[in-house]
């Protein structure tokens, strides 16, 4: 299972604002993004906002003639319209080692195959109006029926359940809110990011030898040494959903730099789950003073660097009108 969007741009400015959003989503620099179009379709103009996404401050032009334009380290900009054959080849297998990301227009023109590339469809509608279609096949998702044979298998307490149901319920809205106003999100792999993010909260837990716990915690306790956000990554690259993995990993207390969330779906997994306090939806505030109350790990001043993070991400990805 993969996401797949359809958006309408209805000017340029659009397209170009789709293309940033998306710079927000990305997790692989190794998975290319393959852009198709006919000439006029509005391909540059993607790649300009999507360079802009991506803090590149030079002006982006077409490559056409100059067959690629490599911006510092960040983004290598191919176009494959003036070959053909070997050329093309050529081009590509020089571009492998790039460490950025790398968007290549005209792939048909190309014997190119990469199961695991983004792959996006300019289509103009009208003068203006443009459909733009983005498959990520990047990123597999796990199917419903897998995410709850592992909640059963990992003996998911009855009350986190409830949790990880309300905080997939307030991603959903989240996704819905952010489409709406054309910014790329990735539904599918929120929602099952959302759904999985707890399935380690026991390992936060102090092991309590007075009481009995499920049996399979043992095992997992054993197998993962660290905390709950680190043990969902850890257990989602060993089955083969790297991406879900990454969304999970940064919903925790940012206590690095790289516990922070950076892309859009882990900034509404963050954000989401600091809006549900067990199984009840409250206020970002309402959940910082019970983490004020409750915490024994965190001080003060951190919690209210984080509860500034939060409010700063609610005021980022929604402007003041909250999608709950």
């Amino acid at each position: 299972m993969k996401d797949f969007l359809s958006l309408i741009s209805h000017n340029p400015l659009e397209t170009a604002a789709i293309g940033s959003s998306l710079a927000k989503s990305l997790y692989d620099p190794q998975s290319p993004i393959l852009l198709t179009g006919e000439l006029g379709a509005g391909k540059t103009t993607f790649a300009q906002g999507l360079a802009r996404g991506l803090g590149i401050q030079d002006t982006v032009t077409s490559p056409t003639f100059a067959l690629e334009q490599r911006y510092e380290e960040k983004f290598l900009h191919i176009d494959l319209y003036r070959l053909h054959g070997k050329s093309t080849e050529e081009i590509l297998r020089g571009s492998e080692e790039f460490p950025g990301i790398r968007l290549i227009e005209w792939p048909e023109r190309t014997q190119m195959q990469d199961d695991h590339a983004i792959d996006i469809s300019i289509t103009p509608l009208s003068e203006a109006e443009r459909t733009i279609d983005i498959d990520f096949c990047d990123a597999e998702v796990p199917s419903d029926d897998q995410i709850q044979e592992w909640i059963d298998e990992i003996d998911v307490l009855s009350n986190i359940r409830a949790h990880i149901e309300l905080v997939a319920e307030c991603a959903e809205k989240c996704s819905a809110a952010l489409l709406k106003r054309q910014i790329i999100v990735r539904p599918k792999a929120l929602r099952a990011a959302a759904l999985l993010h707890d399935l380690f909260r026991f390992l936060d837990f102090p092991k309590d030898e007075k009481k009995e716990e499920p049996p399979s915690w043992n095992a997992f306790r054993d197998r993962f040494q660290s905390n709950h956000e680190k043990a969902a990554q850890e257990f989602l690259n060993e089955k083969g959903f790297p991406v879900i993995g990454s969304i999970i990993r940064t919903h925790g207390a940012p206590r690095k730099e790289d516990d922070k969330p950076i892309t859009t779906e882990q900034k509404i997994l963050s954000y989401c789950d600091k809006r549900a306090l067990h199984d009840t939806l409250v206020s970002v505030d309402e959940r910082f003073d019970d983490f004020l109350i409750r915490s024994r790990t965190s001080t003060p001043e951190f919690l209210e660097e984080w509860r500034a993070m939060t409010k700063n991400i609610e005021k980022e990805l929604f402007e003041g009108d909250l999608p709950f």
